[in-house]
């Protein structure tokens, strides 16, 4: 046996198998002479090649003029090219010349590869002869119209022009360019008629094609007046990459020319139409007694709106004559356009005389996507007028008044569906309820088998006003799966007395529109329309297993329920472990509960088994009745599954879910640290609306039901259970928490409410009744000392507090005042001996917070270097932490306190390491410039200098202004102006903590009637009237107030009156008798503002007397130094009367000074 192996058939459309053909000078487009070719002698043939780049894609088909292509006689296909399934195929060459298109040829063949054409040419008969290539993207391939009057934009009737005749001549089939002048394409939307240098512009109805497309075949159309595409015709199309080329055809009549895109005209744009948007167009006016007519009363023709009052599109319907404030209404003979279709030639019909087109004319119309424009046209005679309809006008809508049609009815021997007969509501049309229907589609969910239908359809959401015009709403469905198992959206307009709407064809059968009347509207959250769910076994937290139940056959479903008692109030949110509410599965809900707004919403649950909390599942309806929730249940899947509950506020969501958790150590009940004292009542807590916390971590697991201890959970008073907790049946309990203070174990007492939650208790906490009270944990922790040692970080810290306890049970510190400073903290003590009468939790630094702890004969103080609002300074040698101990009233008696005030800075230096931390601070100063009948504008200034040559005052940039107390500040007030007949007197000046100079607090007076009350204040001279000076000492406000500001009230007056205040000065009491029975002038007062001033942070501040710093080693204190400094300065006020007027006086080195703080009255 012989097998005989043939080789396979050679393809020549692989890579390899063919050569390249991509010369630009074989294009037929090529006239070119200087290089004639010859392929007999140029080429090596035979082979296969491919037309490819600047040569074109493929031989021409028709014969192409001699001296093409740069040869003589150019060669061209004589015959169509093959398909691919045709394979290779034999073809002619003929080669033009002698006018003989086919003086030689020969044989070639030719493969259709798909993508491409080969050719497997043979040497021509003769030379000079040549294979050509065409296309018609080449140049030469195609002619170019590129005149001006051929754009779009071009509305210039004087010269008419039609492509079927000359010039253009486009008589025969040709490949065409848009450029230049005229655009680069054609247009693909409706151009309006008489542009383009011709009356109807031919346009392309359809896209351009892509590259990939090649030549495609396309529609041109001729607008006039039967419309945008009145005539029509095919031409081809070729993108060429960067343009497209056209194969266009002889027009069908004339004057009609092919446009050009320049020049686009969009009348849907701004500016390009007018609008119409009075009342009086309506169809529903019969007011007659203005006749109106548009071919005098409008500037016509032109492009207009119809909007506002007036509607939004003209009526498609003859209305009644002496309508819309005219004889003869107009109307559109004709349905509106889509957004598609253009702009549109449409005729207006005029009713008189029992006739609908009494008459008529052309205008265009177009649809902009959101309104309609119209091109009016000057109506033929008068009173005619454009008219506009509504859909609330009669004839705009169809009304819906079937009884089978009202909520009330539920009759069902007759199942209607809007999408089929009788109602057929199949394509969007406005309608409007009336009659035994009802008066409107009702807001609210149906109940199913309603409304002659099965599932009636209801609005989902609220009707809009008058003023909304037409709006979107969706209608929704009721049927097993929800009241919303479908959808859809629909438009409404408020007519004032009624609705109509645009209506849509249901989305399935049997839908129905419903319409409001018969009986009330169904609403689950009414009492009787739910059942409830109430016991404890359904919690979330409920483990036991000893009866599981399910819901499939222990509840009568489907229906409406709400939980409530001891099953919570609402379903969980989140996957529940497996074996809780009393069965195997629990079920939750797979989404967030709705608002009230959203009615009723359709919601997943969920039950959880193997490991997957979706398990199974199945729909449900859920409603926010605003007080609680409601889920129409349907039957579970299977056994054993159930409904769960769980309980929430409706105040406490937050990260957490339910709850927020209180799990900070220093709330642990046996923490005794009373370094830093904590109170519920105020930040960082904040315990100040009811909400539900729960007891976790380092603070433990419930509040204690015993009583705490004093000054333990990081406060004064702690806070316990006075009772038991609850069961899991008992659901939410009211119980009582005491506050243990000197008087007694529920010295304050609240009630909260608490849960058991299975694994833990959750507690509705109030703000407590005072401070420092706070709620407790039940974590006993360790004993301090032990604590710390067991720490290595700490251990410095307590080996301290353990020496300092130690140090102040046994010594007898002759100063009473002792500061000991270490690595990273300050402590201060204080003898009880030194501040009589004072309470432990009267004493605080600088920060509220941080509050004072007390041995047998001292109060302590202790702060971090960058906590309790200590200050740092920056030294040559060292770094400087600042802090001051403060007298704070127990919150009994808000508005007065008797103890007496208490102002001790104390400050610690260390070696230069550390943060200094700097506080941007808002500069506030006041210049008023303003303007008085016969003086004409001038301004009003405060100034303050550093010294007494009065020349670089403070800029904004210098405030806050640091100064040491008791340093001399310079000031003056002055009115800059030309007008030498103006004065000004300091008549009034002031000091306040605060900016506001009429804000109420504390207010230091130092110049009173033009006269100095403060003994450091001197004036001094001045060479101008206009300009006022003097000079005080810087001063600091009692308590805790930063900053101080001055403020002047002063005269304006007439210099050259000496009757004037200005003239007068001071008034010292006898003068101010005197003056009296003289009359003054009205002179102007104004006040003037400088500030804020801040007293320095330095060691020789005038106003305080420092005690050498005395550094001394402890001994067996841990690992550093210690330092220990004395106390700085102590300040005492008392309070001895209930008066505005509160006297300080204060020991200097040298002299003895005296202020007064005046309190300003609530309102002056």
């Amino acid at each position: 046996l012989t097998i005989h192996f043939l080789p396979p058939a050679s393809n020549p459309c692989s890579r390899g198998k063919y050569k390249l053909l991509n010369t630009y000078d074989r294009l037929v487009g090529n006239k070119d002479q200087s290089s004639v070719k010859c392929d007999q002698r140029d080429v090596a043939l035979p082979g296969w090649f491919r037309f490819t780049g600047a040569a074109g894609d493929r031989m021409p088909t028709k014969c192409p003029e001699t001296k093409r292509c740069g040869t003589h006689a150019p060669g061209w296909l004589n015959g169509k090219h093959p398909s691919v399934a045709d394979g290779i195929v034999s073809r002619d060459v003929c080669y033009h010349w002698s006018k003989n298109c086919c003086q030689w040829k020969n044989k070639i063949n030719v493969k259709n590869c798909g993508a491409f054409y080969l050719y497997e040419l043979q040497k021509p008969p003769a030379c000079s002869l040549r294979y050509c290539e065409a296309t018609e993207c080449s140049v030469g391939g195609y002619q170019e119209l590129n005149q001006a009057d051929r754009a779009m934009g071009n509305s210039n009737q004087s010269r008419v022009r039609c492509d079927g005749r000359a010039p253009d001549n486009i008589l025969v089939p040709k490949w065409y360019r848009m450029t230049g002048d005229s655009g680069d394409q054609i247009p693909e939307k409706c151009v309006p008629m008489r542009r383009c240098g011709t009356h109807a512009p031919g346009w392309l109805n359809g896209k351009h094609p892509s590259l990939r497309e090649g030549v495609v075949a396309r529609q041109v159309c001729y607008h006039w007046t039967g419309g945008c595409c009145q005539w029509k015709q095919n031409i081809k199309i070729r993108n060429c990459g960067n343009f497209y080329v056209y194969e266009l055809q002889k027009p069908p009549a004339c004057s009609l020319r092919y446009c050009g895109n320049k020049g686009v005209f969009n009348p849907c744009s701004r500016g390009k139409y007018k609008l119409l948007n009075t009342y009086d167009r309506l169809v529903g006016n019969k007011d007659q007694n203005s006749v109106k007519c548009d071919q005098r009363d409008v500037a016509l023709p032109g492009w207009f709106r119809f909007t506002g009052a007036a509607g939004d599109r003209m009526p498609t319907k003859c209305p009644e004559t002496k309508r819309c404030g005219t004889h003869a209404p107009g109307w559109l003979n004709g349905k509106h356009p889509s957004v598609a279709d253009g702009i549109v030639s449409r005729d207006v019909c005029y009713h008189w005389s029992k006739n609908c087109c009494r008459w008529k004319n052309k205008i265009n119309v177009k649809n902009c996507g959101a309104f309609y424009l119209y091109e009016l046209q000057k109506p033929p005679v008068c009173s005619l007028r454009y008219c506009e309809a509504t859909e609330c006008s009669v004839g705009g809508y169809q009304e819906l008044n079937q009884a089978d049609r009202a909520m009330g009815n539920s009759n069902q021997s007759r199942v209607q569906c809007d999408g089929r007969a009788p109602d057929n509501i199949l394509v969007p049309k406005w309608y409007r309820m009336t009659g035994d229907s009802g008066d409107q589609i009702p807001e609210k969910c149906v109940p199913m088998r309603r409304c002659g239908t099965h599932a009636p359809g209801w609005l989902n959401g609220k009707h809009p006003s008058l003023r909304e015009g037409v709006v979107a709403r969706q209608v929704c469905y009721h049927w097993t799966r929800g009241c919303c198992q479908w959808k859809q959206n629909i438009k409404i307009r408020n007519c004032g007395n009624f609705y109509v709407y645009e209506l849509q064809k249901p989305p399935a059968c049997s839908l129905r529109y419903c319409g409001n009347k018969g009986g009330k509207i169904f609403n689950p959250c009414s009492r009787g329309k739910y059942k409830l769910l109430n016991t404890y076994d359904r919690l979330v937290g409920n483990k036991d297993q000893n009866s599981v139940k399910c819901d499939q056959r222990d509840v009568a479903l489907p229906g409406w329920f709400r939980f409530t008692g001891a099953a919570g109030n609402r379903m969980p949110t989140k996957c529940p472990e497996t074996k809780r509410c009393g069965t195997h599965a629990p079920g939750w809900l797979n989404g967030k509960h709705p608002s009230v707004a959203d009615g009723i919403v359709s919601r997943d649950v969920c039950y959880h088994w193997s490991k997957n909390c979706c398990r199974w599942k199945n729909k449900i309806n859920v409603k926010n009745c605003g007080a609680f929730y409601l889920y129409e249940l349907q039957k579970p899947p299977a056994c054993s599954l159930r409904y769960c509950g769980e309980y929430l506020a409706s105040w406490a969501q937050n990260s957490h879910g339910n709850y927020q958790e209180l799990n900070q150590a220093d709330r642990a009940m046996g923490n005794s640290n009373q370094s830093r004292v904590q109170c519920d009542g105020r930040a960082p807590d904040n315990i100040l609306v009811p909400k539900w916390y729960r007891m976790t971590g380092d603070s433990g697991d419930q509040i204690p039901e015993k009583c705490v201890p004093m000054r333990r959970c990081g406060t004064h008073a702690p806070g316990w259970l006075n009772g038991k907790h609850p069961r899991l049946q008992e659901g939410v309990v009211a119980r009582q928490v005491c506050y243990h203070w000197t008087g007694g174990c529920c010295q304050w007492k609240n009630s909260v409410k608490i849960r058991n939650c299975g694994d833990f208790y959750v507690y509705e906490l109030r703000k407590p009744p005072a401070c420092s009270l706070r709620y407790c944990g039940n974590k006993e922790g360790k004993n301090f000392l032990f604590t710390c040692l067991n720490t290595a970080s700490r251990l410095y810290f307590c080996s301290l507090m353990l020496f300092l306890l130690l140090f102040y049970s046994i010594s007898d510190l002759s100063s009473g005042v002792n500061v000991t400073c270490v690595k990273d903290e300050m402590f201060i003590s204080i003898s009880k001996k030194f501040l009589p009468g004072i309470r432990v939790d009267h004493l605080r630094l600088s920060d509220m917070n941080c509050g004072a702890t007390e041995t047998q004969t001292h109060f302590i103080l202790r702060t971090e270097l960058k906590e309790c609002h200590t200050t740092s300074r920056d030294t040559k040698n060292s770094f400087c932490y600042r802090n001051k101990v403060l007298k704070i009233s127990v919150e009994h008696q808000p508005i007065i306190t008797r103890v007496r005030e208490v102002e001790i800075p104390f400050s610690c230096c260390y070696s230069n390491t550390g943060i200094v931390s700097s506080v941007a601070l808002k500069v506030e100063s006041k210049k008023i410039v303003l303007s008085k009948d016969g003086f004409g504008e001038f301004a009003l200034e405060m100034k303050t200098f550093p010294d007494n040559r009065y020349i670089d005052n403070y800029k904004s940039e210098d405030f806050p202004v640091t100064v040491p107390s008791g340093k001399i500040l310079y000031v003056e007030v002055n009115v800059d102006t030309e007008d030498l007949k103006l004065e000004i007197l300091a008549e009034t000046c002031f000091g306040t903590p605060d900016p506001n100079p009429i804000k109420p607090g504390l207010k230091y007076l130092f110049i009173s009637d033009g006269c100095a009350v403060d003994d450091t204040l001197k004036f001094l001279p001045s060479n101008d009237e206009r300009s006022q000076k003097f000079s005080l000492a810087a001063f600091k406000f009692l308590g805790d107030h930063q900053f101080a500001y001055l403020h002047c009230k002063v005269k304006i007056c007439n210099a050259t009156d000496p009757k004037s205040r200005c003239a007068k000065g001071c008034l010292r009491e006898a003068r101010r008798k005197r003056s009296l029975n003289i009359r003054e002038t009205n002179d102007e007062e104004y006040i003037l503002a400088q500030g804020p001033f801040a007293r320095a942070e330095n060691d020789d501040d005038e106003t305080e007397s420092h005690k050498p710093m005395e550094i001394t080693e402890v001994q067996n204190s841990g690992p550093y130094s210690t330092l220990v400094a004395a106390a700085v300065v102590v300040s005492v006020v008392f309070c001895v009367t209930c008066g505005s007027i509160l006297a300080w006086k204060k020991k200097k080195r040298s002299a003895v000074r005296s202020y007064q703080l005046y309190t300003v009255p609530t309102g002056n």
